[in-house]
């Protein structure tokens, strides 16, 4: 896995995490969700996001196990593709683009391996989440994409 060269460190049920900036397409205020029957809690449902319909997952969910709140106001979903689908990821809040520094970039060994490395920035811890692995999560598994 390579090193990204910025991450986007995000809020997510109180702890600091960070999606590789590359992936990230868009940074939106959370649209209007149109939630799904017979989903896993951590899909919040579907949305119409550039005239596509978008999954949202909760990232909550995935990473923290408690739900996030779309309706607080600094809430936001972040477009994603993986595997050629794109996802609207829902968090707490988006912090900063923060520019790499190898030095401080560290692989994680996390079993479940949602999450790819850790980050030192100013005595704060940041994991980096492996997108695709954390959206493919038997938190989901249960769930096709829309």
């Amino acid at each position: 896995m390579s090193i990204p060269n910025n991450i986007l460190s995000v809020k997510i049920g109180g702890e600091l995490f960070a999606f590789d900036g590359e992936e990230v397409e868009q940074i939106l205020r959370v649209p209007d969700i149109t939630t799904m029957p017979l989903t896993s809690s951590g899909i919040k449902g579907v949305s119409s996001i550039s005239g596509r319909t978008v999954t949202i997952v909760d990232m909550g969910i995935v990473l923290a196990d408690t739900h996030i709140d779309e309706t607080q106001k600094d809430a936001r979903v972040l477009t994603i593709s993986c595997n050629d689908v794109e996802y609207g990821v829902l968090v707490d809040e988006v912090l900063e683009m923060v520019a790499v520094d190898e030095d401080n970039y560290e692989l994680s060994n996390k079993e479940d391996g949602k999450i790819s490395a850790i980050y030192k920035k100013d005595n704060t811890i940041i994991q980096i989440i492996d997108t695709c692995t954390a959206i493919n999560s038997p938190t989901l598994v249960s769930y096709q994409p829309v």
